[in-house]
């Protein structure tokens, strides 16, 4: 992150999954796997019959964010975007990724995302992202 915080200029955008959640789906998608040392993650995922989705990963956590602070304020209110608005009209939308075809377009957030989204917004305003499953989050250059 230091690197990146040395290079940007104007901006920088975050999209990575939030280490602190208990369950990342970028990886095995157990639940606090990523969490493990390797070896034992590794155990765990063959267990459960996912070793093949077990790309050790490591993913941020928010204060991994830190030092983007000193030239750079983050802007949106929960993951990229500025408002419960913006929120709601990117749905509905598809997904180039996922296990199933049938998955990928999304009509309406998943149960609980939205309540989520606005708890999270309306607490911790632009630094929501440190709860949520994604440090998903928009960071403009301070003025000097």
């Amino acid at each position: 992150m230091r690197g990146i915080a040395r290079a940007a200029r104007q901006a920088v955008i975050v999209t990575t999954p939030n280490n602190l959640f208990p369950i990342v789906a970028h990886d095995t998608g157990l639940p606090l796997a990523h969490w493990l040392p390797a070896g034992l993650r590794h155990r765990y995922a063959a267990a459960a019959g996912r070793v093949h989705e077990d790309h050790g990963n490591h993913f941020l956590r928010p204060w991994d964010l830190a030092p983007l602070a000193a030239k750079f304020h983050p802007v949106s209110t929960y993951q990229t975007f500025e408002s419960i608005g913006e929120f709601d009209n990117f749905f509905p939308h598809y997904m180039p990724y996922g296990r199933h075809e049938t998955y990928r377009c999304r009509a309406r957030p998943k149960p609980g995302q939205r309540l989520l989204m606005l708890t999270l917004a309306t607490l911790l305003r632009r630094y929501s992202f440190a709860l949520a499953p994604n440090l998903a989050s928009v960071w403009i250059r301070r003025h000097q």
